[in-house]
């Protein structure tokens, strides 16, 4: 019999400090390549070629965290769509939009 092989395989960063593991995952139905997952207190951008994943954690200050409650962790995350953006949920009822990342901002894992 065949074996099946993964098409790309990525090791999601745990916060070691907060044992955040991710547990929501979304695909944009817009684009296969581009995914969203998030855990209690992170959230990154997948994307995929053909040959690797990148990710891009989008930056919360201290200032904006507080805003949707320091202790509030996210939820759920989709996209919106036809388009690159997003939408994550917070445990206290607070909703952030984020933007497709600029190209330049995208970090490697």
């Amino acid at each position: 019999s065949e074996s099946i092989e993964p098409l790309y395989s990525e090791h999601v960063p745990i916060n070691k400090k907060t044992d955040d593991r991710h547990t929501c995952l979304r695909f944009n139905p817009a684009s296969s390549a581009e995914i969203i997952t998030n855990g209690p207190s992170n959230v990154l951008f997948w994307k995929h070629d053909n040959s690797k994943l990148i990710s891009y954690a989008p930056f919360l200050s201290e200032k904006e965290r507080n805003r949707f409650g320091s202790k509030s962790a996210f939820c759920v995350s989709a996209f919106f769509p036809g388009t690159a953006q997003a939408s994550t949920s917070t445990e206290n009822g607070q909703l952030i939009i984020w933007d497709e990342p600029k190209a330049d901002t995208s970090l490697e894992t």
